[in-house]
């Protein structure tokens, strides 16, 4: 019995200890990972995710830009403003996004800073046609030119004469090709304005979506490497040596928050909002958990651009911010109104086919749907890395009636649709296999370690407590049986087994025989 107690004390102590064991390794090994991760993760060119941050030629994954036309079909309706615009979409144009930073300078406060330049490629075999396809637009010069004669009159007073004639032969409407609206054409006002004012009016002679912007570097952006604080990670510092930005009314507005979208600080919160700074778009965006998902086998959370960012100020009034010049000029939910940091041009941002907008703005054959046209991204749960990302946006231009020119003269007022684009990013095969490796493998061991050993001494003792219940059990049994016996013998009754009839013949015979 003695022997027996110890057996079953040793099996007791030992799960105990493996469970305390178990327990104990939990702040252990929580500091053993984020150890790992911030080997893995930071910004050091001894790091894993360095070289495809530095040049993302170093990464198997593919950054494509899809550009999606819209051809009008109904011009001269809307010049003489009995419609609104009906427009048909085409695309998508795909070109293929390389980005390398350059000039990339470590500094003793624990950022970063490089000179990021893309270069855009054109894929055919993942368009629906070629560069050079052409259609019916807005002639987006001639709007952004009558809307800065009208806001900055003085200024234009030497160019009225020659500007005049420009405009009294310009179109409302002209056929540009895929290449020309992205990047760019020469514009005889643009041309005219620019020569005599420089960049004090235009950037650039030249007018396109993105012009001046393939191949050519036009910001420096400093982040944080994460060494001395892994939760900074790729949070960016300044812009263009600045911590905050000028365009908007309020502090909120012009803050610069969050990352680049392409690494994101580990150990995030999904309760917490996950901002995105964009220099195309002139703000940070808020991006809200939406849901868990997986990309190619590995776990993630999904944030995505919300409602509310391009919200009204009832819906989100820390929007106020962004109307501008004054809360009196605030546009309708769904829009952004871009002029500001777009050189007064009545440029406006939004989602493709205006979706999240005030149905008033809504045009014909426009059909925003969320799962095409929402911005989102898919961040694995603990490290940060950048799985998946669409950032989607529709680029507009507001378009008023004006009598001083002819062709706006009956037109009404609408934000005119240009095109939208789809800027995504998948992490490569070879990418995952090497993220598995390098960081998801030996995560997931710590974890088995750690919980593996927690499981043995659980099951150790629930073994035990098995083993327990089954002998007392047994010995409640043979103790009942026994008490039974003793209580039918002291009340006489006999426990010999009774004869049947045939042995009791058979002693009878015997009886006889003798």
């Amino acid at each position: 019995m003695a022997r027996f107690k110890v057996k079953i004390g040793i099996g007791v102590a030992v799960g105990c200890v493996l469970c305390a064991v178990g327990v104990a390794l939990i702040p252990i090994l929580h500091t053993v990972i984020h150890g790992l991760i911030q080997e893995k993760l930071t910004l050091s060119p001894k790091s894993f995710v360095y070289k495809a941050w530095s040049h993302a030629a170093n990464s198997s994954a593919e950054v494509f830009m899809q550009i999606y036309m819209f051809d009008l079909k109904n011009k001269q309706e809307v010049l003489d403003g009995t419609e609104k615009p009906y427009l048909v979409e085409k695309g998508p144009y795909t070109y293929r996004q390389e980005q390398i930073k350059h000039n990339i300078t470590f500094h003793d406060n624990g950022t970063v800073s490089y000179k990021p330049i893309s270069m855009y490629i054109f894929a055919p075999e993942l368009s629906v046609g070629l560069e050079n396809d052409t259609f019916t637009v807005l002639n987006a010069p001639l709007v952004i030119i009558a809307s800065l004669v009208k806001s900055m009159p003085a200024l234009f007073e030497e160019l009225a004469d020659d500007l005049a004639i420009l405009l009294d032969d310009a179109k409302l409407f002209k056929k540009l090709t895929v290449h020309q609206l992205i990047f760019g054409y020469d514009d005889p006002m643009f041309k005219l304005v620019y020569d005599v004012t420089g960049d004090l009016v235009l950037k650039s002679p030249q007018f396109g979506i993105m012009a001046g912007k393939n191949n050519t570097n036009f910001h420096t952006m400093c982040v944080f490497t994460g060494e001395s604080d892994i939760s900074k990670l790729n949070i960016i510092d300044r812009v263009n040596g600045k911590t905050d930005l000028t365009y908007w009314t309020t502090t909120y507005a012009n803050m610069i928050n969050g990352t680049d979208a392409s690494l994101n600080p580990p150990f995030m919160d999904e309760h917490q909002p996950h901002y995105v700074f964009d220099s195309a778009v002139c703000r940070s965006l808020p991006a809200e958990f939406e849901k868990s998902t997986s990309v190619k086998g590995i776990d993630c959370n999904r944030f995505t651009i919300t409602n509310r960012t391009l919200g009204n100020v009832e819906e989100n009034p820390d929007n106020i911010g962004f109307c501008t010049p004054d809360k009196s000029h605030c546009l309708p939910a769904g829009l952004l109104n871009m002029s500001n940091c777009q050189s007064g041009a009545p440029a406006v941002l939004s989602f493709p086919h205006f979706l999240y907008a005030d149905p008033s703005v809504i045009l014909p054959n426009m059909n925003p749907r969320k799962n095409e046209h929402e911005t989102l991204i898919d961040i694995h749960k603990l490290t940060g890395v950048t799985l998946k990302a669409a950032k989607r946006m529709q680029f507009n231009l507001l378009v008023k009636q004006d009598k001083h020119f002819k062709q706006l003269s009956k037109v009404q007022e609408v934000i005119f649709p240009l095109m939208w684009l789809n800027q995504s990013y998948v992490i490569g095969d070879d990418d995952v296999e090497s993220f598995k490796s390098a960081v998801q493998v030996p995560l997931q061991i710590i974890k088995i370690v750690q919980w593996g050993i927690f499981a043995i001494g659980v099951f150790i003792i629930l073994v035990v407590i098995v083993f327990l219940v089954r002998r007392k059990g047994r010995a409640r049994s043979s103790s009942t049986k026994s008490r039974d016996y003793n209580e039918r013998k002291q009340n006489g009754v006999d426990e010999r087994p009774l004869l049947n009839d045939t042995e009791t013949e058979r002693r009878s015979l015997s009886v006889n025989v003798k």
